[in-house]
C-alpha cells in the first residue's frame, strides 16, 4: 500500500472515531440529573431554625402593656381589667383549668371596690378595700384552712398589699381575717361534737429577692411575696389548741409585677401523709384602654 493510500485509511479511520463518539450509547442518563424534585417531597420538610418553637409560641406574651398612673402598681386596680390563669394541682382541690379575677368596681378611700372570681364560668363578687395605696382583699382562692374551705369572711384587716414603696426585700406585714366556723372537736369516747367558733386569721407576709418569671403570659420581673398563714380558733368562750391552730396551716409565695399584678401564686397546704400543692399561672392579662 502506498504511503498516500495509508494516509488516506488513517483519516477514514479518525473520522469514524468521532462519529460513534458523538452518537448516543442507550445507557440511562443519572437520575439525580433528570429530576430535580429533592427525595421524600412528601414528607415534612425540617423546621426552619429560625422559626420560633412550639413551646416558645404557646408562651407569647399573653399580657397588656403595663398600667401606668394607678394607685397600686403591684395589682393595677382598674376598672374591667381582667386576669386569667391556668390552675393545676390535686383533683380534690382543683375544679377547673382555669381560675379568673375581674375588676368590677375600683375601690377608693370612702367606698368600698368589687372584684369577680372564680373556676372556669363560675365567678362569684368579692370585697376589696383601699386605703392610700395599701389593699385588702377576700378574693382569693385558698387563702382559708382546708377545713374551712369556701368559708366567707365577716372581716378583713391589715393589707393584702402595702404601699408599692413599702415592699422592699425584707418588708414585712400581715392580713387578717375574721371567720364564723363550725368546729369539729372528739370527746373521751371519740364521738365527734359540733361547735360554734371565732376565727382569726393572720396571714403574715415577706418580701423576698427580686424574680424573672416566665408563665403563658409572658416573661415578667416579679416581687417575690412569701406569706405563711396561722389560725387562732374561739369557742365555747375558750381558746381551742388543736394540730390546725398550733402549725402554720398554709404556705404560699405570690409574684408580682409592677403593673400587671399577680404573676404566679403557689399554694401549699401541709397534710399528715407530705403536703398539697396547686399553682396559679398567669396566662392573660386584660384592660379596657388596651
Amino acid at each position: 500500500m502506498s504511503s498516500k493510500a495509508r494516509d488516506i485509511l488513517l483519516l477514514v479511520v479518525a473520522v469514524a472515531l468521532v462519529v460513534a463518539a458523538l452518537l448516543p450509547t442507550g445507557e440511562k442518563e443519572d437520575p439525580r440529573e433528570e429530576d430535580s424534585t429533592p427525595p421524600f417531597a412528601d414528607s415534612e420538610p425540617d423546621p426552619d431554625p429560625a422559626e420560633p418553637s412550639t413551646t416558645k409560641v404557646q408562651i407569647r406574651p399573653g399580657a397588656a402593656k403595663p398600667a401606668q398612673g394607678v394607685d397600686h402598681l403591684f395589682l393595677p386596680l382598674v376598672k374591667g381589667s381582667m386576669w386569667i390563669y391556668r390552675v393545676e394541682g390535686p383533683d380534690d382541690l382543683n375544679l377547673a383549668e382555669t381560675w379568673s379575677m375581674k375588676v368590677t368596681r375600683v375601690p377608693t378611700d370612702e367606698e368600698p371596690g368589687e372584684i369577680e372570681a372564680g373556676f372556669g364560668e363560675e365567678m362569684m363578687a368579692y370585697g376589696m378595700w383601699k386605703k392610700g395605696e395599701s389593699v385588702r382583699l377576700d378574693g382569693l382562692p385558698f387563702v382559708e384552712p382546708l377545713q374551712f374551705r369556701g368559708n366567707r369572711p365577716t372581716a378583713v384587716n391589715g393589707s393584702f398589699l402595702p404601699f408599692s414603696s413599702a415592699m422592699i426585700e425584707g418588708a414585712v406585714w400581715k392580713h387578717i381575717y375574721k371567720r364564723d366556723v363550725v368546729h369539729e372537736s372528739p370527746d373521751k369516747h371519740g364521738v365527734i361534737h359540733m361547735q360554734k367558733a371565732s376565727g382569726e386569721q393572720a396571714d403574715r407576709a415577706m418580701v423576698g429577692e427580686m424574680e424573672v418569671i416566665i408563665v403563658a403570659a409572658g416573661r415578667f420581673e416579679t416581687k417575690r411575696i412569701d406569706w405563711l398563714g396561722r389560725l387562732e380558733l374561739r369557742a365555747g368562750g375558750r381558746t381551742v389548741l388543736a394540730g390546725l391552730t398550733t402549725e402554720p396551716f398554709r404556705f404560699e409565695t405570690t409574684w408580682m409585677a409592677k403593673g400587671i399584678g399577680i404573676v404566679r401564686r403557689r399554694v401549699e397546704y401541709p397534710t399528715p401523709n407530705g403536703s398539697k400543692v396547686i399553682t396559679f399561672d398567669l396566662v392573660r392579662y386584660d384592660r379596657p384602654s388596651d
